[in-house]
């Protein structure tokens, strides 16, 4: 796969010690209804609940790895969002984050569609981004594990691309791990790099890679550079620089690789993406393996 083609790839998907004593309350900001109020620690108990529509939605809130908003991104001046409300009854293909609005609290709302006992669809949203209900029937789940949540969040996105659900919905789920405060929930780096390591498919893994780069762990370069070293499949590599070019300590991470990657795959991938940079560090490195 060429750089251009990674870079492309994944700009679409660019959009605290210890367990909580706790769990956050869930109250979702939801608009056109009343949901149903009901207490669980784990979400997955809710995959088996029936409902006579066929399918709804259960929400819960988890603590969020920054203040930036979360939400659906549909209208725009001057290439800036003006309003992240989503509605449950639209695919959202949109959602992201952004820091053109009020710092939020740190909290954000997960919710998870779910038909014949599978989640189907994913959504994130801040407190502050309304939640449309249109006509569809949402449970909001209070005092939650998000542990729990995570464990979840991983099943989803192990889902294989053939089950009839889709690489999207592995994708936001591998997000939906990501947009959690590691430092609060430190399971969701664990669950993120352990689909890096095992996942069968190399979609996955790649995916995983490029998440872990997002996530607030200080400890996800190194996991990345452990997977560029030992996945068999080059491409799965490659993505693997891709991520550590997405770090704030990016130039350090990929000139390591320079000098340590024995494979010349890696290495043009990290050159590459240290080309892209104006990090005067970067650029002489380049100038001197042009020397050489």
């Amino acid at each position: 796969m060429s750089a251009a083609r990674t870079a492309g790839r994944f700009a679409l998907a660019t959009w605290a010690a210890g367990a909580l004593a706790s769990a956050p309350s869930a109250t979702a900001h939801v608009v056109g209804g009343t949901p149903e109020v009901r207490t669980v620690a784990d979400p997955a108990g809710e995959l088996s609940r029936r409902d006579a529509s066929g399918r709804r939605w259960v929400a819960w809130r988890v603590p969020g790895k920054s203040f930036d908003t979360v939400g659906c991104f549909r209208n725009w001046t001057r290439n800036r969002p003006v309003d992240c409300g989503c509605s449950l009854a639209e695919e959202q293909r949109s959602w992201g984050s952004s820091n053109d609005f009020p710092a939020e609290s740190g909290e954000l709302e997960i919710y998870a569609r779910v038909e014949s006992g599978k989640v189907t669809s994913l959504l994130l949203a801040s407190e502050s981004c309304p939640v449309a209900l249109d006509g569809e029937r949402l449970t909001v789940l209070e005092g939650v594990d998000p542990n729990r949540g995570v464990a979840l969040l991983e099943t989803v996105a192990r889902t294989p691309h053939g089950g009839g659900l889709g690489e999207d919905l592995s994708q936001k789920a591998l997000a939906a791990i990501a947009h959690h405060s590691t430092r609060a929930v430190p399971a969701a780096t664990a669950a993120i790099a352990r689909i890096s390591r095992d996942a069968n498919d190399p979609d996955q893994r790649s995916h995983a890679l490029f998440w872990l780069s997002q996530t607030d762990d200080t400890s996800a370069a190194k996991m990345i550079r452990e997977a560029i070293a030992r996945d068999p499949d080059g491409e799965v590599r490659e993505q693997g620089v891709f991520a550590l070019s997405q770090l704030d300590d990016a130039t350090d991470q990929l000139l390591a690789v320079l000098r340590e990657s024995p494979d010349q795959r890696v290495k043009r991938q990290a050159l590459f993406w240290l080309g892209q940079s104006d990090d005067p560090k970067a650029l002489a490195a380049i100038e001197d393996v042009l020397l050489r």
